[in-house]
């Protein structure tokens, strides 16, 4: 049930997205937010505040969402926490639930602005129970589906360069393991180091190669040109074409 103050229903609406490629180009958002302006408009209500999360998964925690922790401080009463659809509150039944309950001990409710399981009847409440289960069930789903689209991507692409490593979400992050060599061989060169004497030095310092082998002056020279931005991979634009193709599905978590 809808809960009103001053003849209005009093809206607090809140957004999210997973990825930082959808933080930046803000598609994800702008599209929530539309949808709860419409259901706003349609409801006779008043929005108070927008609170956002941008490049935060649906996984993590209240503490762990700057904009849905706030929202909590500021909810009163009465109130109705609105999101576009239910899995932007949360990726997982526990939480989702968890989420909702907390809510409620607020004496507020949380509705969606596609109007799934809105409603106190025992069927609303199935209808929440079940959005919660198929929307964990699609996330888990979405990360075979990641890991398989990552296998392709890597046997079309090729080995990334040394010092990166692909995350569980297909973005090329730093290797732990690897990018340390990378910023020990920028501070030999810096210092004037030849190829050859870097490849001798790393050998030395137990620092191994992509494969565990020996360096070699002509892998440490690759590495400084692209570094430098002399030599550009064939991964970077293999893993564009790739995108564009469609694996950016990734991002929809």
């Amino acid at each position: 049930m809808t809960m009103k103050s001053n003849d209005k229903t009093v809206y607090r609406c809140y957004g999210r997205c997973s990825t930082q490629r959808q933080s930046e180009s803000h598609l994800g958002i702008d599209a929530q937010k539309q949808s709860c302006r419409d259901y706003v408009k349609g409801n006779n209500g008043r929005i108070v505040k927008w609170y956002v999360d941008e490049g935060v998964s649906g996984t993590k925690s209240v503490e762990q969402r700057p904009a849905l922790n706030q929202l909590f401080k500021d909810l009163k009463p009465n109130e109705v926490v609105l999101v576009a659809k239910r899995d932007r509150i949360a990726r997982t039944t526990f939480l989702s639930l968890f989420i909702e309950k907390e809510i409620s001990k607020l004496s507020a409710v949380l509705e969606s602005a596609d109007c799934s399981g809105n409603g106190t009847t025992p069927q609303d409440e199935m209808m929440r129970n079940l959005l919660s289960v198929f929307s964990a069930y699609e996330r888990n789903l979405l990360s075979e589906r990641t890991k398989v689209a990552m296998s392709k991507l890597t046997r079309k692409v090729g080995r990334l360069p040394y010092g990166w490593k692909w995350d569980a979400q297909g973005r090329q992050i730093k290797d732990k393991t690897q990018y340390p060599t990378v910023e020990r061989i920028l501070e030999l060169r810096k210092d004037g180091v030849g190829y050859r004497t870097i490849a001798k030095l790393l050998d030395k310092e137990n620092r191994p190669t992509q494969r565990g082998g020996k360096w070699n002056p002509t892998s440490v020279m690759r590495i400084c040109g692209r570094l430098e931005g002399k030599r550009i991979s064939k991964w970077m634009q293999r893993e564009q074409e790739a995108t564009d193709k469609g694996l950016n599905e990734w991002e929809k978590e």
